[in-house]
């Protein structure tokens, strides 16, 4: 199969040389490195699986509480938890640690990493409950 041969001229360059800045320029300004977005990623996949854990070892103890059904003081008890054991280390590195993290870690990576976690405690939560209410 033969293609058909287009001629490249000088305007097409100028279009595709200003479709491919704009362009990049935009992605710039969402995310500002590949490093970045994999910290936020890294911390949503580690935030998922810490509230999912989470929530199901709550629901497999079956907690129960004197006040009403006791839902929502279930499901802070398992915001909370999560909280604990996903959000220290960021914490600490944005604050008290701020002197003894590597050089080449900075204030965008911490905060991705902090943003990534928030995102997957709230994620796993969802997911931990929502598997939960499937298997029960």
């Amino acid at each position: 199969m033969v293609f058909p041969f287009r001629r490249f001229t000088f305007c097409d360059a100028l279009i595709h040389d200003a479709f491919y800045h704009s362009l990049t320029g935009k992605l710039g300004r969402i995310v500002h490195s590949t490093y970045l977005a994999e910290r936020f990623f890294g911390g949503v996949t580690l935030g998922v699986l810490v509230g999912w854990f989470v929530s199901a070892g709550v629901d497999h103890w079956k907690l129960t509480f004197s006040i009403g059904h006791g839902f929502a003081l279930r499901l802070a008890l398992k915001a909370v938890a999560s909280a604990c054991l996903l959000l220290p280390r960021p914490l600490l590195l944005k604050t008290v640690l701020r002197s003894r993290r590597s050089v080449f870690t900075r204030d965008e990576h911490v905060r991705a990493m902090l943003m990534g976690r928030v995102v997957g405690l709230v994620g796993g939560i969802w997911v931990g409950a929502t598997v939960n209410s499937l298997l029960a």
